[in-house]
């Protein structure tokens, strides 16, 4: 998920974006890029293609607009008249944090690929 339950960062576990903590943040910023396109000459069901970048801050006086975690991926999106829209995403984050033994940060990144189910409108 990500930044917040409702705006999810695609590619990142919560705990690897932003603030490591239960209420996440009180700050965040969050840039998304999408394209859609027609997968079948039904409007129902379409791919997409993204980029995102995003993060949270405990405070103002530790935001860092320039700290953002970086993700792009694809997806698909079938409207069900009964349910909404239902989708899959699976998305690469390439700021992972790699942490120690301790679960701290060591300074180093890693991309990893994640899935990401998607119930309703995505924005």
């Amino acid at each position: 998920e990500g930044l917040s339950r409702s705006i999810p960062l695609r590619g990142y576990d919560d705990p690897l974006s932003g603030v490591a903590t239960q209420a996440g943040g009180k700050l965040m910023f969050k840039y998304s890029t999408e394209i859609r396109f027609p997968i079948a000459p039904n409007p129902t069901i379409f791919g997409l293609a993204f980029a995102e970048a995003g993060n949270t801050w405990e405070s103002l006086s530790k935001t860092d607009i320039y700290d953002l975690r970086r993700s792009v991926g694809v997806g698909i999106r079938i409207f069900m008249p009964m349910l909404g829209i239902i989708g899959f995403d699976y998305a690469y984050g390439f700021d992972n944090d790699v942490l120690d033994e301790n679960n701290r940060k060591t300074g180093r990144k890693f991309g990893e690929w994640k899935p990401h189910f998607v119930f309703g409108r995505s924005f």
